[in-house]
């Protein structure tokens, strides 16, 4: 998400805020891409018997398409309530 990505940075974030021991330089698309999903798309890490072993993080391939609009809307609201940042939703189409 480009806009989440130019967000942070106007924010003063750059990749020592969300990588730990990182030294400080810009955010790419890439470090946003995983920190999101590092703290908006956890899931749970379940055995082949189905016994759950904790949280996991998601690739965003694997969602499905309500999982991934979930994803969405939670980054959505985060930057809205955090970071002052309307993100417009994917789901409308705008007229001119």
């Amino acid at each position: 998400m480009p806009i989440v990505c130019s967000t942070l940075t106007d924010h003063g974030w750059d990749r020592s805020t969300i990588i730990d021991g990182a030294l400080p330089a810009p955010l790419t698309y890439t470090d946003t891409h995983n920190w999101l999903k590092a703290n908006f798309a956890l899931g749970d890490k379940i055995q082949e018997d189905g016994i759950v072993l904790g949280m996991r993080i998601m690739s965003t391939t694997e969602m499905s398409k309500e999982r991934f609009a979930r994803y969405i809307e939670t980054i959505r609201q985060w930057a809205a309530e955090y970071m002052n940042t309307d993100i417009p939703d994917p789901q409308l189409q705008y007229e001119l």
